[in-house]
């Protein structure tokens, strides 16, 4: 989106005032070739008006001021805005630095390693795993995963005799 639009007084003179800030919202979303295309509804949020109105500026814009041209386009309307009302040079974005993406193997090796190396062996994690195993939810099966190791009462189990 454009911080910055000019405004060429003479092209925007025909217009009513009230249909200003439509239309520089409308050159500020487009792309550079004059595209754009939104719903309704998110051109009234952009522009600070109700979808009402939003629909009644958009309608204006297009036909009574040749300002961009509106055709059906799978559900929505593309709109198409007239050169002479697009900024002739570049017009910077002023965009502030994204967040730099992390390498995917990384992180899924990462997540595995944090997962095999701290899953079952917090100590204060028992107490919590006991009480799923003691007072199982109503009409269910008392809960244990397999990979804190063999069930309380069976061989091989992992639980500290404390909590047993």
């Amino acid at each position: 989106m454009l911080e910055y639009v000019p405004h060429i007084f003479e092209l925007y003179a025909p217009m009513p005032r009230y249909l200003h800030a439509s239309a520089h919202r409308m050159v500020s979303i487009a792309r550079r070739d004059g595209v754009c295309w939104w719903s309704v509804r998110t051109f009234a949020r952009l522009v600070g008006i109700s979808k009402s109105t939003a629909s009644r500026h958009l309608a204006i814009l297009t036909r009574a001021f040749a300002f961009a041209t509106r055709r059906r386009a799978g559900g929505g309307y593309e709109y198409t805005i007239n050169a002479r009302f697009l900024p002739r040079g570049a017009v910077s974005h002023g965009r502030a630095p994204g967040v730099p993406r992390r390498e995917p193997k990384e992180y899924l090796a990462k997540n595995k390693e944090a997962s095999r190396d701290n899953f079952g062996v917090d100590e204060e994690d028992w107490p919590r795993r006991m009480l799923g195993w003691r007072h199982p939810q109503p009409g269910r099966q008392p809960f244990w995963l397999s990979s804190w190791g063999a069930r309380p009462g069976e061989a091989g189990c992992r639980v500290p005799a404390q909590y047993l």
